[in-house]
């Protein structure tokens, strides 16, 4: 028998049927306003047709990554910094060798690999594609599929993990080698592959098809040039940034940055207002009768003055002649001028903090005072392109090798993975410091392309 069950409002438990327990009886809490997607955001100005956008508005996003000195280049250095590591399809452990393709997980693993370099922009154009589900919360691109007419070969090497132990008594392999074989697959005629992809512009999501009783969904409608089309799920690779429930807008890594953007906006509106106003001052010319006794004020030495500081307001001469009883000078209106610079500076720093690319770089540019901080900044990059890694592997396995696999009759138990190295090793960090601080690494020990060249290094 079943488990008794409380719910709200009940003094006693109660036993749920099977067909009880398979329903759908909680509700997501997600917004939906006006028929539009559902959603998590509290703030109406940033609800998704305002911040990932509405066809033909590209939404606020967008006009983050294309404005911001700060946001677009941390995105892009994100991005660089995870296309550059070693990305792999991989076959399950202990993974088998014979028979066909439908039976040899080998020869999956290697078929998966081809797949994506034979597309257009290969691994690293679709990663791009995949990785716009950081700056706007999902990313679907739509995939396009082929039939294989002939049967073809491809031959690929392999790694295989886990790694083996060591005979007893031999050295231990290097971390940073892999032990791979060389895979051969034949792909046999009647195979269906991807042939490649299209991605999906945030924006012209209109709104998602969802099953109201399972949660599922079922499809999108997208609004472009096309006009309104509907987009069935079996088509779409959905890739969203902290997924939950019915969320597919997922959740933008630019959305606690939306306050930050508007305020270096207004500092940089407000310091040229200010300086269009008041930095060029305003000419002056007063009267004054000290150092010439008792000279009383002249009209026509005014309509002099008035002609010279014309002249010389308009550029056609670079120089006055002051004349008796006359003194010029330049009136600010009491305005002052607050140095935004620090401001920005904070900004600037706190953005970098929130989308992680400031501790990354310190990687990079600075000199590691110390073996804590060095560590404090390795560590905490790492946890980052770590965690989207790891969100990437899954997420990937789901939406492009489970439908491979479905489709071609694969075990979907048994699926090759897709699986990323090249992290920075801590004992690597250690051991690069101890020997900075020791002066074995030379004249150029205080380089940081010598720290970058080594941190590079594959654990």
């Amino acid at each position: 028998m079943a488990p008794p069950i409380y719910r709200s409002g009940d003094d006693s438990p109660r036993v749920l049927t099977p067909e009880q327990l398979a329903s759908v009886m909680a509700g997501t809490g997600l917004l939906r306003w006006g028929g539009g997607p559902p959603h998590a955001e509290m703030a109406s100005e940033m609800y998704p047709w305002r911040a990932r956008g509405l066809y033909p508005d590209p939404g606020r996003f967008k006009k983050m990554l294309d404005r911001n000195p700060v946001v677009g280049p941390g995105m892009r250095f994100i991005e660089d910094n995870l296309i550059h590591l070693s990305w792999q399809s991989c076959p399950p452990p202990a993974a088998t060798s014979a028979g066909p393709l439908s039976g040899n997980e080998l020869a999956q693993a290697a078929v998966i690999d081809w797949t994506w370099r034979q597309m257009r922009g290969g691994f690293p154009g679709f990663l791009r594609a995949v990785l716009s589900s950081l700056p706007y919360g999902f990313s679907v691109l739509e995939t396009i599929w082929r039939v294989v007419e002939r049967p073809f070969e491809v031959q690929y090497r392999m790694p295989i993990e886990p790694a083996p132990a060591p005979e007893p008594g031999a050295p231990a392999a290097p971390r940073h080698i892999m032990p791979a074989v060389y895979a051969k697959a034949t792909i046999p005629a009647g195979t269906l592959l991807p042939a490649g992809w299209r991605w999906v512009a945030p924006w012209t999501v209109q709104d998602w098809v969802i099953d109201a009783h399972a949660g599922q969904l079922l499809g999108l409608l997208q609004r472009s040039e096309r006009g309104l089309v509907f987009l069935p799920a079996e088509k779409l690779q959905h890739y969203a940034r902290g997924f939950y429930s019915d969320n597919y807008e997922g959740q933008s890594a630019l959305r606690p940055l939306w306050w930050l953007e508007q305020a270096m906006i207004d500092e940089f509106v407000s310091d040229r207002v200010t300086r269009e106003r008041w930095g060029e001052g305003t000419l002056k010319a007063r009267w004054t009768a000290e150092g010439v006794g008792e000279q009383q004020y002249d009209p026509k030495s005014a309509e002099q003055m008035e002609d010279m500081l014309q002249r010389f307001q308009s550029g056609s001469t670079g120089y006055m002649v002051l004349l008796p009883g006359w003194d010029v000078g330049l009136d600010y209106g009491g305005a002052s001028f607050p140095d935004p610079i620090p401001r920005l500076q904070q900004y600037t720093h706190f953005m970098e903090r929130s989308l992680g690319t400031g501790v990354v770089k310190d990687l990079g540019q600075s000199k590691f005072g110390s073996k804590a901080g060095m560590e404090a900044v390795a560590n905490e990059g790492q946890r980052q392109l770590s965690g989207i890694c790891y969100d990437l592997c899954c997420l990937v396995g789901q939406e492009f090798i489970r439908p491979i696999a479905r489709h071609n009759g694969w075990n979907e138990d048994r699926m090759p993975h897709l699986s990323v190295a090249g992290f920075i090793d801590d004992a690597l960090l250690s051991n690069v410091f101890r020997f900075a601080q020791a002066n074995l690494l030379g004249e150029r020990a205080d380089d940081p392309e010598t720290f970058r060249r080594m941190l590079r290094m594959e654990s």
